[in-house]
Protein backbone atom coordinates (compact mmCIF):
# COMPACT_ATOMS: atom_id res chain seq x y z
CA UNK A 1 0.00 0.00 0.00
CA UNK A 2 1.56 3.39 -0.87
CA UNK A 3 -1.58 5.46 0.17
CA UNK A 4 -5.13 5.91 1.98
CA UNK A 5 -6.57 8.61 0.21
CA UNK A 6 -8.00 11.12 2.20
CA UNK A 7 -11.60 10.67 3.30
CA UNK A 8 -14.41 13.63 2.52
CA UNK A 9 -17.80 12.64 4.00
CA UNK A 10 -18.70 14.31 6.66
CA UNK A 11 -20.24 12.46 9.62
CA UNK A 12 -21.64 13.77 12.88
CA UNK A 13 -22.08 11.53 16.61
CA UNK A 14 -25.21 9.46 16.07
CA UNK A 15 -23.79 6.78 18.89
CA UNK A 16 -22.90 4.31 16.24
CA UNK A 17 -20.05 3.45 14.87
CA UNK A 18 -19.25 5.50 11.44
CA UNK A 19 -17.93 4.13 8.59
CA UNK A 20 -16.40 5.82 5.32
CA UNK A 21 -18.83 4.72 2.49
CA UNK A 22 -15.82 3.89 0.59
CA UNK A 23 -12.15 3.86 0.95
CA UNK A 24 -9.69 4.37 -2.30
CA UNK A 25 -6.36 2.90 -1.94
CA UNK A 26 -3.53 3.37 -4.11
CA UNK A 27 -0.82 0.62 -4.10
CA UNK A 28 2.17 -0.42 -5.79
CA UNK A 29 0.80 -3.64 -8.05
CA UNK A 30 -2.22 -3.73 -8.27
CA UNK A 31 -3.18 0.27 -8.69
CA UNK A 32 -5.78 2.04 -7.50
CA UNK A 33 -8.07 -0.34 -5.41
CA UNK A 34 -11.61 1.12 -4.23
CA UNK A 35 -13.33 -0.68 -1.33
CA UNK A 36 -16.57 -0.35 -0.28
CA UNK A 37 -18.71 -0.59 2.93
CA UNK A 38 -21.12 -3.29 2.82
CA UNK A 39 -23.23 -2.10 5.65
CA UNK A 40 -21.58 -4.65 8.33
CA UNK A 41 -18.30 -3.23 9.42
CA UNK A 42 -16.16 -5.12 6.55
CA UNK A 43 -14.76 -3.51 3.04
CA UNK A 44 -14.80 -5.53 -0.21
CA UNK A 45 -13.52 -4.94 -3.75
CA UNK A 46 -15.43 -5.23 -7.17
CA UNK A 47 -12.26 -6.39 -8.85
CA UNK A 48 -10.19 -9.30 -7.80
CA UNK A 49 -7.56 -7.10 -6.03
CA UNK A 50 -8.00 -6.20 -2.65
CA UNK A 51 -6.62 -5.01 0.50
CA UNK A 52 -7.54 -4.90 4.33
CA UNK A 53 -9.37 -1.88 5.76
CA UNK A 54 -9.56 -1.52 9.66
CA UNK A 55 -11.47 1.47 10.85
CA UNK A 56 -11.04 2.13 14.70
CA UNK A 57 -12.49 4.98 17.27
CA UNK A 58 -15.16 5.83 14.93
CA UNK A 59 -18.24 6.30 17.75
CA UNK A 60 -17.23 9.08 19.71
CA UNK A 61 -16.68 12.72 18.05
CA UNK A 62 -13.56 13.12 17.35
CA UNK A 63 -10.89 11.35 14.95
CA UNK A 64 -11.17 8.29 13.41
CA UNK A 65 -8.87 6.32 11.92
CA UNK A 66 -8.70 3.98 8.79
CA UNK A 67 -5.82 1.88 8.29
CA UNK A 68 -5.24 -0.52 5.21
CA UNK A 69 -2.76 -3.37 4.62
CA UNK A 70 -1.98 -4.71 1.62
CA UNK A 71 -0.13 -8.22 0.68
CA UNK A 72 3.23 -6.28 1.46
CA UNK A 73 1.76 -6.16 5.25
CA UNK A 74 2.38 -2.79 4.69
CA UNK A 75 -0.63 -0.34 6.53
CA UNK A 76 -0.99 2.78 5.84
CA UNK A 77 -3.52 5.39 7.64
CA UNK A 78 -6.01 8.38 7.03
CA UNK A 79 -8.72 9.96 9.15
CA UNK A 80 -12.35 11.33 9.15
CA UNK A 81 -13.54 13.46 11.89
CA UNK A 82 -16.59 12.78 13.90
CA UNK A 83 -18.73 16.19 14.80
CA UNK A 84 -20.38 16.30 17.87
CA UNK A 85 -24.04 17.07 17.69
CA UNK A 86 -24.87 20.87 17.84
CA UNK A 87 -27.45 20.71 20.65
CA UNK A 88 -28.80 24.61 20.17
CA UNK A 89 -29.48 23.57 16.60
CA UNK A 90 -31.19 20.50 16.67
CA UNK A 91 -34.67 20.06 15.54
CA UNK A 92 -37.80 20.02 18.45
CA UNK A 93 -38.36 16.54 16.67
CA UNK A 94 -34.75 15.31 17.81
CA UNK A 95 -34.67 17.07 21.14
CA UNK A 96 -36.35 16.71 23.97
CA UNK A 97 -36.12 18.24 27.23
CA UNK A 98 -38.45 18.17 30.52
CA UNK A 99 -38.25 19.49 33.35
CA UNK A 100 -40.53 19.08 36.54
CA UNK A 101 -42.27 21.96 38.02
CA UNK A 102 -40.06 22.87 41.11
CA UNK A 103 -41.67 24.86 44.32
CA UNK A 104 -39.99 28.39 45.22
CA UNK A 105 -37.87 29.03 48.10
CA UNK A 106 -35.86 31.83 48.76
CA UNK A 107 -32.73 30.41 47.96
CA UNK A 108 -34.31 29.49 44.29
CA UNK A 109 -35.17 26.20 43.31
CA UNK A 110 -33.78 23.24 40.99
CA UNK A 111 -35.40 20.82 38.95
CA UNK A 112 -35.23 17.48 37.67
CA UNK A 113 -33.92 18.04 34.15
CA UNK A 114 -34.14 14.78 31.22
CA UNK A 115 -33.08 15.24 28.16
CA UNK A 116 -33.06 13.05 25.46
CA UNK A 117 -31.86 13.49 21.39
CA UNK A 118 -33.54 11.05 18.68
CA UNK A 119 -34.59 8.82 21.72
CA UNK A 120 -31.04 8.21 23.30
CA UNK A 121 -31.51 9.30 26.71
CA UNK A 122 -28.82 11.52 27.89
CA UNK A 123 -26.39 11.94 30.96
CA UNK A 124 -26.05 15.09 33.14
CA UNK A 125 -22.89 15.97 33.29
CA UNK A 126 -21.78 13.65 30.61
CA UNK A 127 -23.65 14.78 27.85
CA UNK A 128 -24.70 18.01 28.83
CA UNK A 129 -24.50 20.64 31.82
CA UNK A 130 -27.73 22.43 33.42
CA UNK A 131 -27.62 26.25 34.46
CA UNK A 132 -30.83 27.55 36.39
CA UNK A 133 -31.12 31.45 36.42
CA UNK A 134 -34.32 32.89 38.28
CA UNK A 135 -36.51 35.84 36.87
CA UNK A 136 -37.21 36.91 40.66
CA UNK A 137 -35.15 35.51 43.24
CA UNK A 138 -37.70 37.94 45.80
CA UNK A 139 -41.23 36.38 44.97
CA UNK A 140 -42.77 32.87 43.97
CA UNK A 141 -44.37 33.02 41.25
CA UNK A 142 -44.89 30.74 37.70
CA UNK A 143 -42.17 31.38 34.97
CA UNK A 144 -39.98 32.75 37.57
CA UNK A 145 -37.16 30.86 36.70
CA UNK A 146 -35.16 29.46 33.22
CA UNK A 147 -33.01 26.12 32.75
CA UNK A 148 -30.19 26.18 30.41
CA UNK A 149 -28.92 23.37 28.85
CA UNK A 150 -25.51 23.23 27.36
CA UNK A 151 -24.62 20.09 25.22
CA UNK A 152 -20.96 18.56 26.03
CA UNK A 153 -18.65 15.59 25.17
CA UNK A 154 -20.49 14.07 22.39
CA UNK A 155 -23.60 16.93 22.35
CA UNK A 156 -21.28 20.27 22.57
CA UNK A 157 -21.08 22.35 19.48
Amino acid sequence: VKKVNKITQAFTYNGEPQWPDSVVVETKDAGTITMKHDGNGKYSSEGEKSVAISVANNVEKGSATVTAIGSDNKAKKTTFKIAAVDLSTASTDDLTITAAAAKYTSKGATTTVEVSYKGLDLIEGQDYTVKYAYANKKNAGENAGNVTITGKGNFAK
